[in-house]
């Protein structure tokens, strides 16, 4: 994180590969009509952008991403397929 400079990272703790992060977006069921997702993706950018947004997320320690909508689902599906082998491992089950 940025705001931890001096912290070390795990990978550079442990000396082996890792990468884990928490995240959060925000979700619309399928078939949300498009204009109703383009209107929340630009009202959640704008406000990740706002000096207001930038203090609030700041106070969570953590970082903000924003984007489009197709970002967010490229991502989801890259984080299923990097966690997908330990799910199945732990016989986690998603619906």
């Amino acid at each position: 994180m940025s705001d931890l400079p001096e912290v070390p990272t795990v990978h550079e703790l442990i000396h082996a590969p890792f990468e884990a992060a928490a995240w959060f977006a925000i979700l619309a069921r399928a078939g949300t009509p498009v204009d109703i997702l383009q209107k929340i993706n630009a009202v959640t950018n704008r406000f990740l952008e706002s000096a207001r947004g930038k203090v609030l997320i700041a106070r969570q320690a953590v970082e903000a991403g924003g984007g489009a909508p197709t970002d967010a689902a490229a991502f989801v599906k890259l984080e299923r397929e990097k966690w997908e082998p330990v799910i199945k491992l732990a016989n986690i089950v998603l619906d």
